[in-house]
C-alpha cells in the first residue's frame, strides 16, 4: 500500500465530486483506468477507488491516482 500512503501525504490526486477537508477511508480497492474499447491503448493506469465518510458524515466515493 505504498502508493496509498503517498496519496495520504499529498503526493497524488484525489478526484472527488464534493467538498471535504478530511475523510475516513473505510475501503480502498485497486482499479485500472482504460480508454474506451474503440481507442488503442498501450498501458492501463492503476488507481485506488476510495470509499468512506467525510468529517460531516457524508458518504464519499473517490478515485486516487499516483503521479
Amino acid at each position: 500500500m505504498e502508493a496509498l500512503n503517498k496519496v495520504k501525504q499529498g503526493e497524488g490526486r484525489v478526484y472527488f465530486d464534493g467538498h471535504a477537508k478530511e475523510a475516513n477511508i473505510e475501503k480502498a480497492s485497486l482499479v485500472y483506468w482504460m480508454e474506451a474499447a474503440m481507442e488503442e491503448q498501450k498501458d492501463v493506469i492503476p488507481m485506488y477507488r476510495l470509499k468512506g465518510k467525510t468529517e460531516k458524515g457524508e458518504e464519499i466515493n473517490a478515485v486516487a491516482a499516483i503521479e
